[in-house]
């Protein structure tokens, strides 16, 4: 099952035009993940539970709009061993801040 590679709080690693995933076990099954495959990145949402403030009390839950995940779709155009190679739209691959922030993938 390819969902068994989904993973939370990955970051991308920038391999002049592929930004890149490493999966580990993929090398091993790589017949599951094919070229052309999409792969869905997103913001990991905080928690709906309050937090502790260290001194006992609880701080506010995240507010609502804070909560929403955003989705980016990534498609594998390479496969080298453990690494996908990836390309998204241009505003995300051009932005380092998006990519270079964590996200939680599902293949």
């Amino acid at each position: 099952n390819i969902r068994e590679y989904d993973m939370s709080s990955v970051t991308l690693v920038n391999e002049g035009e592929y930004l890149c995933l490493d999966v580990p076990g993929l090398a091993k099954r790589k017949e599951e993940v094919m070229v052309g495959d999409k792969l869905i990145f997103s913001n990991p949402v905080p928690s709906e539970e309050p937090v502790p403030d260290g001194g006992g009390a609880q701080q506010e839950a995240v507010p609502a709009f804070a909560k929403r995940a955003k989705n980016y779709i990534g498609y594998v155009h390479q496969i080298a061993g453990e690494r996908l190679k990836l390309r998204f739209n241009h505003t995300f691959h051009e932005s380092r801040y998006l990519w270079n922030k964590k996200h939680d993938v599902m293949f």
